[in-house]
């Protein structure tokens, strides 16, 4: 069965770099192909394959095809020898994607938090998390106008109990910064 990693088209986009490393740790600790996908929404013929994932959207996505698909986070936290950076108790509030909010996707909320705890983050939870998370306003972008669209980011964005907010999903990531937070990608930490 070959691996292939779909980071995620406007992951791949806005953190680069970033994403270049990872596949690069990838194909050198995880015999990952280089291998490229394209969108989630076209790109679904993936009989015999491992999808190794770092949007929540695609995981949702490739779950629903012929392939096994586990996420990048999934993979880091269990590498035993994945060198962890030190944050030194650095506080940060956390938003969690709501495309995990289902039963076959909500344990990817204790690995993402496994993953703070290894590299010693300090997560202040806001009232609404994990299974009860509120979406950051992504999903009302096609159905709602653009000024009640920007009322619901804020309102999302102002339950966050720290700036910092540490998010795993890049319409969060866009969201949080335009409501004035301060969104960290778990892929900038790692």
């Amino acid at each position: 069965m070959k691996t292939i990693f779909a980071p995620g088209c406007e992951l791949k986009r806005s953190k680069k770099e970033l994403v270049g490393t990872l596949e690069s740790y990838l194909v050198k600790h995880h015999t990952c192909s280089l291998e490229k996908t394209k969108c989630c929404s076209v790109d679904t013929n993936f009989k015999d394959t491992r999808i190794i994932t770092a949007c929540p959207g695609c995981h949702k996505v490739y779950l629903n095809t012929n392939s096994s698909t586990v996420s990048l986070w999934e993979i880091i936290d269990n590498d035993v020898e994945y060198k962890f950076q030190n944050y030194n108790g650095k506080e940060l509030s956390i938003h969690d994607s709501c495309m995990f909010k289902n039963d076959d996707m909500k344990n990817q909320f204790d690995i993402v938090r496994s993953l703070a705890k290894k590299m010693n983050l300090k997560i202040i939870e806001p009232e609404k998390t994990r299974n009860n998370t509120e979406c950051c306003g992504e999903k009302y972008v096609n159905d709602l106008p653009e000024e009640e669209v920007l009322e619901k980011i804020k309102y999302r964005a102002n339950q966050m109990p720290v700036n910092d907010v540490l998010v795993y999903c890049m319409g969060c990531y866009d969201n949080m910064k335009k409501a004035n937070k301060n969104p960290i990608h778990l892929i900038e930490l790692l």
